[in-house]
């Protein structure tokens, strides 16, 4: 499993909306969405969107990042979507592993989060 931080215009865009529309089919966003609200975060604020490659496939994306509307020194949110028939397969466990180590770069001591 790799995690791989998404940087503003990557092709992998697509692939972390596909996850995202397959995981919250009531909430679908687009590829133009997900650029926007990444380019618009407030700079002052520390984010990174990322996806996750099981055996060649994508089958988890997420966020993390310095919550703007209730920020606090140490406070970080995030949100992960995984596809279904990849749950209970240890992605989740991965992935919270990934987001306590940048909570501790970033001397974090607290998480907010949005997952299904």
């Amino acid at each position: 499993m790799k995690i791989i931080e998404i940087d503003y215009n990557s092709e992998l865009y697509t692939s972390a909306v596909d996850i995202y529309n397959q995981v919250w089919p009531d909430y679908t966003e687009s590829r133009e969405e997900f650029e926007h609200y990444d380019m618009n975060y407030d700079s002052k604020f520390f984010y990174q969107r990322f996806i996750v490659n099981y055996n060649g496939n994508y089958v988890a994306a997420g966020h993390i990042g310095e919550p703007w509307w209730s920020h606090k020194p140490g406070k970080l949110h995030f949100e992960l979507s995984v596809l279904k028939e990849f749950r209970n397969q240890g992605v989740g466990s991965f992935c919270l592993n990934y987001i306590e180590n940048r909570l501790s770069e970033r001397n974090g001591y607290k998480l907010n989060t949005h997952s299904k």
